[in-house]
């Protein structure tokens, strides 16, 4: 996480706006039940749907979609997960 929030202070995004991004990716962990680094495309395809389903709303989800771009594509340079 603290390559993450390098990244995150480099390109100054604002306190809130980092805690709302870890949040996300610590969310994914929690429904993973493993590192999120490990996701593949199903596991964030099933996760997006398991947020619908549980019944977040779009403001909400496009925001998870926001943290986790952030987390794949310049955390850890797997930008391709999010782009399916």
């Amino acid at each position: 996480m603290s390559s993450m929030i390098e990244g995150m202070t480099l390109r100054k995004l604002s306190p809130k706006s980092q805690r709302w991004y870890l949040r996300w990716v610590k969310r994914l962990n929690g429904f993973l039940k493993r590192a999120p680094a490990t996701a593949t495309a199903e596991d964030l395809r099933r996760f997006q749907l398991d947020l619908v389903e549980r019944g977040v709303g779009r403001g909400s989800i496009s925001a998870a979609v926001t943290a986790l771009q952030f987390f794949f594509d310049i955390t850890l340079g797997r930008g391709e997960l999010m782009a399916k």
